[in-house]
């Protein structure tokens, strides 16, 4: 009876191991399907993938060697902040040049009006208006008069910056209020303000201007590098979202310059970058914005940079900052009139 039991036993144990092995085959048939399917997916995804990438390495690689025709701006209205001086007041005579209509901003009542006198004596149709962009409802109030005086806008350049000179620490609230307001809020306001009127139309370009101060942070530059290095955020997420709108006839650039010799930074001093002369950094930007590049850097080796930055230890790369004499870059420099008052009223 024993020996039978264990028989008995033995046959349905093979009969419960071939069933489990039924089940087992059952669900092996299953799993490798859902898994055929998710790897064929993700071969697909993976395939157009690297189209893409190909597709676009190809096309830069094209456009490097033929490069892309100007586009034509005759009788087009282009807006520009801080066209009072420097490489506002420079911008707008090249776009002038090209027969644009201009319409200047500047907290610089003197200045613009020197600007518009020099747009004037070469043919050039042009509107200033005095704004301070710190303040955001004169900022809108402006706009509300650009939209009634002269309607829509095309192109619009933010350039306007401004900066304390300090280290943090020693840089009042309102200062760096101010900072931001004018280097970066202003241009998200300003780009508010027109940018729908584009998308209807679906034409339009909106230049930011940044500075490779928002890739790399200079001795106490803080509010001024962390205010552009905004600048570049947003710019690239408008980007973003506006490929999601596929307007493709409204285009956005970035510009990274380095420093100029001239305006805000003409005192200051650093072995590299050299500052740059007003001529070449504007005909760098005008050559990218009638292109309708996305990125340009001034000069162009300086887009390396970042990749430098990200390859090297912390420690090296300082070392390199300290090189360039990007400690005592500010030794010289004089604030502008209007940070003094700021300071002085807090």
């Amino acid at each position: 009876m024993t020996g039978n039991g264990r028989k008995d036993s033995c046959v349905f144990e093979e009969l419960d191991n071939s069933e489990r092995g039924k089940f087992s085959m059952s669900i092996d048939t299953t799993l490798p399907t859902n898994v055929i399917f998710q790897l064929c997916a993700l071969l697909i995804e993976l395939t157009v993938l690297l189209y893409r990438i190909v597709k676009a390495v190809i096309h830069s690689l094209f456009r490097f060697i033929f490069a892309a025709p100007d586009k034509f701006i005759y009788g087009e209205t282009v807006l520009i902040t801080g066209s009072g001086n420097g490489l506002g007041r420079n911008l707008a005579l090249e776009f002038g040049k090209r027969g644009a209509n201009l319409v200047l901003i500047d907290c610089d009542r003197a200045g613009n009006e020197e600007t518009l006198k020099k747009l004037k004596a070469v043919g050039c149709t042009a509107y200033p208006y005095t704004c301070d962009l710190s303040n955001r409802n004169e900022l809108y109030s402006v706009v509300d008069r650009i939209k009634t005086d002269i309607g829509q806008i095309d192109i619009i350049v933010n350039n306007a910056a401004t900066l304390s000179g300090k280290p943090l620490l020693e840089s009042s609230d309102d200062v760096v209020d101010n900072v931001f307001e004018v280097n970066t809020m202003a241009y998200i306001w300003l780009t508010k303000a027109f940018l729908p009127d584009m998308l209807n139309r679906n034409h339009g370009h909106v230049v930011n201007i940044a500075s490779l101060a928002g890739v790399v942070g200079m001795n106490g530059l803080a509010d001024y590098c962390a205010s552009k290095s905004a600048v570049i955020g947003f710019t690239e997420a408008l980007q973003y979202e506006l490929r999601q709108l596929k307007r493709y006839g409204v285009h956005l650039t970035l510009v990274c310059p380095s420093y100029l010799g001239t305006g805000m930074f003409q005192d200051c001093v650093s072995r590299l970058p050299a500052p740059l002369k007003p001529e070449i950094a504007v005909q760098a930007i005008m050559k990218g914005v009638l292109t309708n590049q996305r990125m340009i850097y001034v000069p162009w080796h300086a887009q390396y940079i970042l990749t430098i930055k990200s390859l090297l230890p912390v420690r090296a790369f300082n070392a390199i900052l300290d090189f360039s004499g990007g400690n005592s870059f500010l030794k010289n420099f004089k604030p502008r009139a209007f940070i003094q008052k700021i300071e002085s009223n807090g």
